[in-house]
């Protein structure tokens, strides 16, 4: 397998381009219950504010499945105003949030996969003809079981060939505010299709974070 990796001006296309999401790695505090989340603050860290809002609003109406409180970093804070962490904690405490989620791309890469040939069985879609005469009432089948009964099987084989995958790498982290602790990180990776729809493929991004933080 050949690997070779795609600079970042494209991770965006890449990111919102995927048909299918899937944790790679994820690690959870023992301690911890997402039972003591109630008030969570969605970070997504991307240089498009329409990419942002995007995402932190998927995220929050995953969330709120579980019975819990997203609050989108876009309506606290401006993407173009950049605060400090001061700022961010006076923000955290004002809203009495509890629980830090930030989202963010890591890489976009681009893998050569080897699709193996393949051989299917299939029902023949012509007779098998033992007479040269043509087809007819008495022709073709009627005089030769055997001639119909191989016919019956036929084997397609289709070559082997190689594809090239556009993989999308992100990575979430989920903080305690209280203990200050990371609590929960996942990675995963989103293979990346073009001309798939934003929405429905932000919100399937989302269902799989949320999802792997309460599992």
């Amino acid at each position: 397998m050949k690997i070779s990796y795609v600079w970042f001006p494209a991770f965006i296309v890449a990111l919102w381009g995927c048909s299918s999401t899937q944790i790679k790695a994820s690690w959870k505090d023992p301690a911890y219950s997402p039972s003591a989340m109630h008030k969570v603050l969605v970070m997504a860290v991307v240089p498009q504010s329409t990419s942002q809002r995007v995402m932190e609003d998927a995220i929050v109406q995953k969330l709120s499945k579980h019975a819990v409180q997203g609050i989108p970093s876009y309506t606290l804070s401006p993407a173009e105003e950049k605060l400090n962490e001061e700022g961010w904690k006076r923000l955290v405490a004002e809203n009495s949030i509890d629980t830090i989620l930030v989202a963010r791309l890591v890489d976009v890469k681009t893998v050569e996969r080897e699709v193996p040939p393949t051989s299917t069985v299939v029902n023949p879609t012509t007779p098998y003809v033992v007479s040269t005469g043509g087809y007819g009432a008495n022709r073709g089948y009627g005089n030769n079981w055997y001639g119909y009964y191989q016919n019956s099987y036929q084997v397609v084989t289709t070559p082997g060939y190689t594809v090239k995958d556009t993989i999308a790498v992100a990575e979430a982290k989920l903080w305690d505010v209280q203990s200050g602790k990371l609590v929960w990180t996942g990675s995963t990776h989103t293979q990346v299709l073009p001309d798939q729809n934003t929405q429905a493929l932000l919100q399937q991004y989302a269902g799989v974070i949320v999802s792997a933080i309460f599992q």
